[in-house]
Order: structure tokens, then sequence, then C-alpha cells
């Protein structure tokens, strides 16, 4: 199956931000993912409500951003999202089962908290990364495990409102990097230098036998969000998935 004609061309990059609705509507998406959903993915989303005590908020994130990628990757197929099925690479990148040919689609998916992003593309590799700001969280110690030493030397010298501001930038710009090479999370962020800047509007990264086209995305105030690209776009435009 190609995807459908005008739907999008080839270079042109579809960017989806969803949020996860109000409690009393979760039933409703828990009932799709029961319809479309593979049953590993069911497995998942339950393994995920005996890990958290019964707790249905992390369970319905889960679903909540499968249901949106099925949804979103049959229409641009034209098929029934029930009819996709997903290969995974070592660190669980997703793509879709039988399709080798890179003008097919390529797309990833990340969320963050009740956020969700999905980018999805005709041609060109891409990775994504969604983050929400946390209060609570220790930034300064996250930052001092995934940062190079270069990085940490322009954050340490900013004042601690920009410096969390800056590394949320930094943080989803080396996840979408590492998401675009299905490397694993977290363990190698390290290896990845990115721009330590307020705002990247789209440049290259020139990384060993890689070049990485790199932007952020301007998708909520209180998140970070970036996507990585093997190519350079012709456009990138944002749509948000109303459930």
């Amino acid at each position: 199956m190609q995807p459908k004609q005008g739907e999008l061309q080839p270079g042109a990059i579809h960017v989806w931000s969803a949020q996860l609705p109000q409690a009393d509507v979760w039933g409703q998406i828990y009932d799709q993912g029961q319809e479309i959903l593979s049953p590993d993915e069911r497995q998942r989303a339950e393994r995920s409500l005996d890990a958290h005590g019964g707790s249905a908020v992390e369970p319905i994130r889960f679903v909540a951003t499968r249901v949106l990628l099925r949804r979103l990757l049959g229409q641009y197929l034209n098929c029934s999202p029930a009819q996709l099925s997903f290969t995974y690479s070592e660190h669980g990148k997703p793509a879709l089962a039988g399709f080798e040919d890179d003008k097919l689609l390529q797309f990833n998916v990340s969320h963050s908290a009740e956020r969700m992003v999905c980018a999805i593309s005709a041609q060109i590799p891409v990775g994504v990364d969604v983050e929400v700001t946390n209060p609570a969280a220790n930034y300064e110690a996250i930052a001092r495990r995934i940062c190079c030493p270069d990085e940490w030397i322009v954050l340490s010298a900013l004042d601690p409102v920009q410096r969390r501001e800056v590394f949320l930038k930094i943080w989803t710009r080396k996840e979408a990097v590492i998401k675009l090479n299905g490397d694993r999370l977290f363990a190698g962020l390290r290896r990845y230098p990115v721009p330590v800047q307020l705002q990247c509007q789209g440049e290259w990264l020139e990384m060993p036998n890689q070049q990485i086209w790199l932007q952020d995305l301007n998708l909520w105030e209180d998140t970070a969000a970036a996507i990585a690209l093997s190519g350079q776009p012709t456009t990138i435009t944002h749509a948000h998935w109303q459930w």
C-alpha cells in the first residue's frame, strides 16, 4: 500500500500533537484500543496496569498513543488501523511490517505525561521526542548524566531558570537523534552532542558517518520537543488531533 496521493509529498513532514482528554472519556479510548491494537499491545497495556497497582493513568497513556499512531497511519495508508502490524528494532523503534522501501511511510511517536506527538514522513526516516516540564524533577542531576562536557560547561554558566529551559531542549534533541537511529535511549545520550542554545530552527549535525537535520518543535508552552531527520525536509507542518 502506498500513502494516499496528495496527502504527504516526498520531503514533507507532518507533525501531529494530541493531549490525553479528561478521564471521563478514557473508557472510550480504551475500547478503541481493544478493537484496533494487536494482542501484544493489549498485553503490554495489561502488564502496565498490573505494574502500577491498578492505576489507569500509565496504561491509558500507552493505549492512547498507540490508538493515535494506528489511526493516523491508517488514514495515510487508507486502511483499517487494526490491519497494521509493526516490527521493532533491537531497542524498540517501531516500523511498519513489510514496508521496506524508504519511499513508503516513515514515522516515530513520543509521549510525556498527557502529551503525545507523532511525526510522519513519506520518505525521510524520523525521530521525535517530547518532554513536559516537571517542577519536581532534578534536571541538574539528569544533565550531569547525559550531557557532554562542552554542553555542561554552557549549561552551568546559566541561571537556574534558563538552565532548566535549555536543558529540556538539549534532552529532547538528543532523544530525537537517538530515536532516529533506533539506538538505546538514555544510556547513549552522551554520545550525541547537540546544539546548546534556546532555539534550534533547523540545522545539520555532523556526526561520524552521518548527517542529521535537527529542529525544535514549538507545540505547548510547558513542553520541549524536537525532531531529527536523515535528510532536510521541504516542509514541516503541524496539526492537532481531536479525539
